[in-house]
């Protein structure tokens, strides 16, 4: 078999929306969409990796962008963003993020949903940091969830 390797030839009509529909269709779960052609990679993220790979949704015709792929703002910038709404809560901010304040708008392409994770290396400092509620912890400092507990034992 040889593949195709162009990654302009991409299975759009299909209207598959996720990486996981992709991956059933490959494997025959979907019949009412057809088989795979035998010239269309059931992994075009490895075959077109140095030939223009644009993401899943870009194969998909979704205009989706993968979150790893993503240009966002400076770390600056979306802070000063994420603080000029006026959440007060981590909860907040994600019911933010989903769409469940429209009072307050909705939340930009270029400003992740996780920043901790984003920035985690550029400046993030917690919640109340990227609020600006005042409650802050030091740079790279775990949350206290996070910080393993030690068993002192009672000592027989």
């Amino acid at each position: 078999m040889i593949l195709n390797t162009s990654p302009n030839l991409r299975p759009r009509g299909l209207s598959l929306k996720s990486g996981s529909e992709w991956t059933q269709f490959c494997k025959g779960k979907l019949p009412e969409k057809g088989t795979l052609p035998n010239d269309i990679p059931a992994c075009p993220y490895q075959t077109y990796a140095d030939k223009g790979w644009g993401g899943m949704g870009d194969w998909l015709g979704t205009g989706t962008i993968a979150p790893s792929l993503r240009q966002y703002r400076s770390f600056k910038k979306a802070r000063e963003f994420a603080r000029s709404l006026g959440l007060k809560s981590r909860d907040e901010w994600a019911q933010f993020c989903k769409g469940n304040l429209p009072e307050k708008g909705s939340l930009p392409p270029d400003i992740p949903a996780s920043p901790h994770k984003t920035y985690a290396d550029k400046g993030w400092a917690g919640v109340g940091h990227w609020l600006g509620t005042g409650r802050t912890r030091e740079p790279n400092q775990q949350s206290p969830a996070a910080v393993p507990i030690k068993s002192h034992g009672t000592g027989a």
